[in-house]
């Protein structure tokens, strides 16, 4: 059974007391499948019920995600279904997409140095990345001051029970935890974060 595919099963820490060389040590010491290093913009749309729409910029169009919350209490686990577009599709079609159909940006976050590295254990496809995050000050065209998070995923769709997919998360959290020195795991996304919004709960 795999885990569900639009779900999230996540831990996001406050990250500022991290060491970038250290974690990247760490990392590919745990020999990783894979490596990306990358930097893009989350840009942030609402509309007038409050639901929220994320559009990565990436190679052409991007992907479009929704989020929701499961619990007002705890942002490990959530409603995400992203989107994909076809060849030929490019982010200015996207960008005029959504404003013409009612949608008004809300926020817009770059992310940057975004180290993602992704292991396999226990049937189950894991994700981690460091990265720091500066706000768009929209009538300025300025960032504001970096913050630096870490991140630790369960892929959605990893042959494994939702039940030990959480305990796998767990155990990662916990190793992290430990290694890096962090704080509890935060309960606010980069979205609630630098919006002051909170994703509505699922219905």
């Amino acid at each position: 059974m795999a885990t569900d595919k639009h779900s999230e099963l996540e831990y996001k820490f406050d990250a500022k007391k991290v060491d970038e060389d250290e974690f990247l040590k760490w990392s590919i010491l745990r020999r990783p499948t894979k490596y990306v290093n990358s930097s893009c913009p989350d840009v942030y749309y609402m509309n007038n019920n409050s639901d929220v729409v994320r559009h990565r910029w990436g190679s052409e169009a991007g992907t479009l995600t929704v989020k929701q919350r499961k619990s007002l209490t705890s942002i490990a686990n959530r409603v995400e279904v992203d989107l994909e577009f076809a060849p030929g599709i490019v982010i200015p079609d996207i960008t005029k997409f959504l404003l013409a159909s009612g949608w008004k940006k809300t926020l817009t976050v770059w992310k940057n140095a975004v180290h993602v590295f992704w292991f396999e254990e226990d049937n189950a496809s894991i994700t981690l990345s460091l990265y720091t995050v500066k706000k768009l000050n929209e009538k300025t065209q300025k960032c504001g001051k970096p913050r630096t998070f870490m991140e630790v995923e369960i892929e959605k769709g990893s042959d494994l029970t939702d039940e030990a997919a959480g305990v796998l998360l767990e155990k990662w959290k916990n190793e992290l935890t430990t290694t890096f020195s962090l704080d509890k795991p935060m309960n606010l996304s980069l979205f609630e974060l630098f919006s002051g919004k909170t994703y509505k709960k699922v219905k």
